[in-house]
């Protein structure tokens, strides 16, 4: 909370030299050290602190976090100039466009360079050497780092509610090659919800919904109203709470009991769920998705089929 929202910490925090180190561990797993970083600046006088080694280790952490924004910011640069160049339109998704919602932007963990083409565009902005996933997007590596085309903009896997995410393009658009605050929520929300449904979302991704909610403009009804259009409001809701509850964040806490089980989730697996200890492939994946269904039916039922038979169609497409 003192990291994400840059303020002072209530009281004094009292750990042994072992608690702080789980402490790091775990902000490693969900990449969030840079926030930890933060927050230890806003410890209370007379806190017990982190040793000096974990303070070195937290150190290196954060610099190479600030090293690989700044490589990324380059190298987005560069391929966005080149896809104009073409006369195409990138528009970027979350990355580098979120982490100028945090108060250290540098300090937001990165992963991948998500980039949004539509329709008319994507085919002619993959590169020869990408290969296809089996939801249709593609991905290619450019000095060492992860780049994915999408040409879906929102991930919802529910066919019947396309148009209504083509009528809120239309209305929200996007500026200077980002998503509007409206569609940025909408995407951040929905993305959380499909790892959330399989294998596991992290603790990095939800803050960056925290903040894209804090920092942005919208108009709260119409923004509810997108939602509900979408079938998102339940999950929302719970979204919500959990900022609420865990990050300190001004929303409502409608959804306590759901916002529990939410958090079981994201410390059970880590970022991407990358530390559940399921192995990769689509039986791992699977069997995540129904280890989930009980929560999955719970705050998104008809987007979790879709999601399921979503990918299960990917797969069978992809072996034939």
């Amino acid at each position: 909370k003192a990291g994400l929202w840059e303020r002072d910490i209530d009281g004094q925090i009292s750990l042994t030299e072992s608690q702080w180190d789980e402490v790091l561990d775990l902000a490693r797993k969900q990449t969030v050290s840079g926030l930890v970083a933060r927050g230890l600046e806003h410890l209370a006088e007379g806190s017990t602190e982190p040793s000096d080694s974990a303070y070195m280790r937290l150190a290196v952490e954060t610099d190479k976090c600030e090293s690989r924004n700044m490589k990324m910011k380059h190298l987005q640069e560069k391929l966005f100039a080149g896809f104009e160049a073409q006369g195409l339109h990138p528009v970027q998704l979350k990355g580098q466009s979120v982490a100028r919602y945090y108060a250290c932007p540098e300090l937001r963990e990165s992963g991948d360079i998500d980039v949004y083409f539509s329709a008319a565009e994507f085919d002619k902005a993959v590169p020869d050497d990408a290969s296809i996933a089996s939801d249709g997007s593609a991905e290619y590596l450019r000095d060492g780092i992860v780049i994915e085309h999408h040409r879906q903009l929102l991930d919802i896997s529910n066919p019947s509610k396309q148009e209504i995410i083509d009528r809120l393009i239309d209305r929200y658009g996007f500026s200077d090659g980002t998503t509007s605050p409206e569609l940025t929520i909408l995407l951040l929300a929905s993305h959380i919800l499909k790892h959330c449904l399989g294998r596991g979302i992290g603790l990095r991704q939800i803050c960056d919904y925290a903040r894209a909610v804090a920092v942005l403009e919208f108009e709260k009804e119409e923004l509810e109203s997108a939602i509900s259009s979408l079938g998102l409001s339940k999950w929302v809701s719970v979204l919500d709470s959990f900022c609420a509850r865990y990050l300190g964040s001004e929303l409502e806490d409608r959804k306590p009991m759901l916002a529990e089980r939410l958090l079981k989730i994201v410390l059970a697996g880590g970022n991407f769920g990358q530390h559940s200890g399921r192995g990769e492939g689509a039986w791992n994946t699977f069997l995540s998705f129904f280890s989930n269904l009980g929560f999955s039916l719970r705050v998104a039922p008809v987007e979790a089929f879709w999601t399921v038979a979503g990918l299960a169609k990917g797969r069978m497409n992809k072996k034939a």
